[in-house]
C-alpha cells in the first residue's frame, strides 16, 4: 500500500512539472500581428430622424455620417461632391427615411409648397386629376 502512495506521487509530480514545463515555454514566442487595413471611406449625407412620405424636410433633419466607399451607392449626396446640403432642406419626401438611411439624390423634384399652395402624395399607379380654383 505504501509503494502504491509513493507510484501515485511521482505520477501526479510528473504531470505537474510538465504542465508547468509547456505553460511556461508558450509566453516565449512573439506574436506576429498583421496590421488592420483601413476601409476607405466617405462623408455621406444621413437622415437625423425619420422622415415621412411627403414630408418637408427640415434644415436640421440631415447630417453628415462616414460611410464605406465601397458601399455607398452613386445616388446617395456625398460631401466630396456637394459640400453644402441645403439643396435638401425643404425639399419634400419622395420616400420614407429611417434614422441613420443615406439620402439619395432624387429626394424630390420640387420644394415644398409656400403659404396658400397645397399638395397631394400620391401612390404609384393612381390616377390624379388636378384642377385650379379660382
Amino acid at each position: 500500500m505504501y509503494t502504491a502512495r509513493i507510484v501515485v506521487l511521482t505520477i501526479a509530480l510528473s504531470a505537474g512539472g510538465v504542465a508547468a514545463y509547456l505553460a511556461s515555454g508558450s509566453d516565449n514566442k512573439s506574436l506576429q500581428t498583421e496590421p488592420v487595413v483601413q476601409l476607405r471611406t466617405v462623408d455621406v449625407l444621413v437622415a437625423r430622424s425619420d422622415i415621412g412620405l411627403g414630408q418637408s424636410v427640415a434644415p436640421e433633419a440631415p447630417q453628415w455620417q462616414t460611410w464605406p466607399t465601397a458601399t455607398a451607392s452613386n445616388s446617395f449626396i456625398r460631401r466630396n461632391e456637394r459640400p453644402d446640403a441645403t439643396h435638401v432642406a425643404g425639399s419634400i419626401a419622395r420616400a420614407p427615411f429611417i434614422a441613420g438611411e443615406p439620402i439619395r439624390e432624387n429626394i424630390s423634384d420640387h420644394q415644398a409648397p409656400k403659404r396658400g399652395e397645397s399638395v397631394n402624395v400620391v401612390r404609384y399607379g393612381v390616377s390624379t386629376l388636378a384642377t385650379t380654383q379660382n
